[in-house]
């Protein structure tokens, strides 16, 4: 197939100007049947289906935003949980402790108290007093003599107003949050109770708590619990607004009412099991049996037609462990009354719009035929890939500004397409006017692989979007210099780039340009790094491997997605030379290939003889440019070599001397001290074949 073909010229046809004219007359007659018949059709069945859409999506929305007033509450429990664990928080009596307690009841407003109970029944616990005011409590049964403890923590996180007495008689250790928690063992949510140490506004508010247990080597050392009032849950589902007279009920398993919106005081309901009583005193008018779910609750939607049109759907809460359902029930009113007088106001302005268009068709037409010559120009351009030009079509029609838009995007997107595959690859895809293929060639190339160190750390240490910030930066740095040096940038893997030398267009000084990236991208990365220390970004290292050899470089993949790349043992060797950087605390590796080529133009240290994992054969490798001024580099070199020379016959003794002496003279030397360890090992085991060369095959 032919790209060219896209852009042939079609047959000759219709004018565009007859058949908007003729399209209008027949549209025009056609209204007056149809008019009526959509009318019903949108009163009927659209507007019906547009509702039932409206409460699934309200439905969706309620659930997440369920899960979310929940989600934050368990999050606190599974990390305090953890950071017990881990000993980062050691629970007892100290002030650090009653404060982080505090701070995780301070942390969601939804939060009424947060708990810690040990197995020998000490309990620390703050509770909200208020929007700013908490009370401690802390029962230590384990001290002798016990101590039972209340206090205040004011605004500024000072515990004031201590008293040394409390409930004694309250045991944390029977209460239902602590005993379901050891007996699931794990994050659980128990059902609603009433607690007498727990006072709020004068009463005795349901409560719902989170607990979870916290073991360290097979002991247990407590529970961690969370707990919320009711109170807060109807707060909650008050703000959700679906439509004037929507109810919302929240149930737990036993069809307990949890939470509600709407209904005549209902807060008095509250923790018990919803029942036709219950609903007739609330004032609600719709039958038990079709609120309550007969069955697994869905999101599924349920018309029904008695006490007025209304909408019912019930669904799990998948933001506790509990079966709890979300009940939503929407009177058809609410919805369908606004829709049905826009409804008719729509058919209205449809009509009159049609009415116009026999005027305006025929000044249409002759406004569209001049901007349509010049889209086909645009066509010409793009065939030619001239993309430079923004595409400008001057008509009011939103037709063919529509099309005009599109065009230029086909040139944005075209010019973002250079940006994935090499350019000149793309011109001459274009210039042949064949679709790319699937294939390749055997290619001698020179290829880069460029990491940054401990990037796992820095995205643990920083917000994707700030790690996706820096690291852009990086990339539009090191693309730049590889394109500056006429290299093909092949792909990113995570922070990693590959780029070669020699393909599509050959390349005689493929190694000497490699090269020179890798000391073009250390010198930029200084820069960088100065930049981002002052604005507070962490400084990276990249560790970089180079290769020169053959290797099939062409389009792999399949007919729906294509990638040039390059294949074979030299990508093979380059990738894994890049790794091979964290054991010689280098920050450029060359292959003896590579280094054959450019010796001459570079400053190299040999760095060992290595069979790579994969790979039988050995290799030598060298640093590039290594921190070293000329003369001491000519002197360690010469130093080293003997050196290796020794290790290679299996002269142990001889090479851990000679190695040692290089320690001496170079402190700060890396590789001289892996060489004497190496030498040290090799001597213990004493090998029965040695042929010279380090295998790297862990």
């Amino acid at each position: 197939m032919k790209l060219k073909s896209l852009f042939q010229t079609p047959p000759k046809g219709i004018s565009i100007r007859t058949i908007l004219v003729l399209f209008y007359i027949l549209l025009i007659g056609l209204v007056s049947i149809i008019l009526i018949a959509v009318n019903q059709y949108l009163l009927n069945h659209v507007l019906i289906n547009y509702t039932v859409h409206t409460i699934k999506q309200t439905n969706t929305y309620l659930e997440s935003q369920i899960e979310k007033y929940f989600y934050p509450i368990a999050e606190n429990v599974l990390d305090t949980a953890r950071y017990i664990e881990e000993g980062v928080i050691e629970p007892g009596p100290s002030y650090k402790f009653k404060i982080y307690l505090h701070e995780v009841a301070n942390d969601e407003p939804q939060i009424f108290a947060a708990f810690w109970a040990t197995p020998q029944g000490d309990f620390y616990s703050v509770k909200r007093e208020g929007r700013r005011r908490f009370e401690v409590w802390h029962i230590e049964r384990s001290s002798t003599p016990p101590v039972y403890y209340y206090a205040k923590i004011n605004p500024a996180n000072q515990i004031q107003d201590v008293r040394k007495k409390l409930e004694e008689h309250y045991d944390p250790r029977i209460r239902p949050w602590y005993k379901t928690a050891i007996e699931k063992n794990r994050l659980i949510w128990v059902d609603v109770y009433q607690s007498t140490l727990l006072m709020k506004d004068g009463y005795f508010p349901e409560l719902l708590a989170t607990a979870m247990p916290v073991y360290k080597d097979g002991k247990l050392l407590g529970v961690f619990s969370v707990v919320i009032t009711l109170d807060e849950l109807t707060d909650f589902i008050q703000k959700i607004k679906i439509s004037e007279h929507t109810i919302i009920m929240i149930l737990d398993h036993n069809n307990s009412l949890l939470a509600i919106t709407g209904g005549y005081n209902s807060d008095r309901f509250i923790g018990y099991p919803v029942t036709a009583e219950m609903l007739a005193a609330m004032h609600i008018k719709y039958p038990l049996k079709n609120i309550l779910p007969t069955q697994e609750p869905s999101q599924q939607i349920r018309r029904y037609t008695d006490q007025g049109r209304y909408f019912v759907t019930q669904q799990i809460i998948k933001a506790t462990n509990n079966a709890w359902k979300v009940i939503i029930i929407v009177p058809e009113a609410d919805i369908l009354g606004p829709l049905k007088t826009i409804a008719l106001i729509s058919a209205l302005i449809m009509l009159a719009v049609l009415l116009l268009g026999i005027g305006i068709a025929n000044y249409i037409s002759k406004k569209i035929a001049a901007p349509i010559q010049e889209l086909v120009k645009e066509t010409e351009a793009i065939k030619n890939f001239e993309l430079d030009k923004p595409t400008i079509i001057h008509s009011k029609i939103a037709e063919l500004q529509t099309v005009s838009a599109a065009i230029d995007a086909m040139k944005k997107s075209l010019q973002s397409f250079k940006r994935y595959v090499p350019t000149l690859l793309v011109k001459k895809l274009f210039t042949s006017g064949h679709v790319a293929e699937v294939g390749g060639a055997l290619t001698h190339i020179t290829l880069l692989f460029a990491d940054i160190k401990d990037f796992t750390h820095i995205t643990e240490e920083n917000p994707p979007a700030r790690v996706t910030y820096y690291l852009s930066e990086y990339f539009e740095t090191m693309s730049r210099i590889i394109h500056d040096r006429h290299g093909t940038l092949d792909k990113y893997v995570g922070d990693l780039i590959m780029a070669f030398w020699g393909a599509p267009s050959s390349d005689k000084f493929q190694a000497q340009h490699a090269c020179k990236t890798a000391i073009d991208m250390l010198k930029q990365l200084k820069v960088l790094n100065l930049k981002w220390q002052q604005e507070d970004f962490a400084s990276i290292t990249i560790r970089i491997g180079i290769n020169t050899g053959n290797a099939i470089v062409g389009n792999v993949g399949s007919t729906e997605r294509l990638n040039y790349t390059a294949l074979g043992d030299s990508v093979n060797l380059a990738s894994r030379l890049q790794e091979v950087n964290k054991i010689y605390h280098t920050n450029v590796i060359v292959s003896e290939h590579t280094h054959q080529a450019v010796k001459s133009l570079f400053r190299f240290k040999l760095l060992d003889r290595i069979a790579v994992r994969g790979k039988q054969q050995a290799v030598c490798i060298y640093e590039l440019e290594p921190e070293m001024s000329d003369e001491d580099l000519k002197n360690y070199n010469a130093k080293f070599e003997k050196a290796f020379d020794v290790y290679q016959k299996a002269h142990w003794d001889e090479a851990i001397y000679l190695f040692q002496q290089l320690m001496l003279h170079y402190p700060d030397d890396k590789v001289a001290p892996l060489f004497v360890a190496r030498c040290q090992d090799l001597k213990e085991k004493n090998p029965t074949t040695w042929d010279g060369v380090w295998r790297l095959y862990e």
